[in-house]
């Protein structure tokens, strides 16, 4: 249960991030800057949450490696899926 949360509250964040940036392309409009933050209050409490899973080393290096991988993932996915979709 404290996993799943912590995936979701990681895509939460890298979505949040990801809309919230002018070079995106998922929405018409980007985000109002101060969605990063918000992105940042869930990328922390993430981090946060499997850190009551995890010991200390092991909570930092997943959620590092979750992060970075939903950070490559999403915008690949959304590119891709646009370029397909404008062929």
């Amino acid at each position: 249960m404290i996993l799943s949360l912590f995936v979701i509250l990681v895509i939460t964040s890298v979505i949040l991030l990801y809309c919230s940036n002018k070079h995106q392309y998922l929405l018409i409009k980007p985000l109002p800057t101060h969605y990063k933050g918000l992105s940042l209050c869930c990328s922390m409490a993430a981090l946060y949450v499997v850190n009551l899973q995890l010991s200390g080393v092991a909570a930092a290096m997943t959620w590092l490696v979750v992060t970075m991988l939903c950070l490559i993932i999403l915008p690949s996915t959304i590119f891709f899926v646009k370029v397909k979709n404008e062929g």
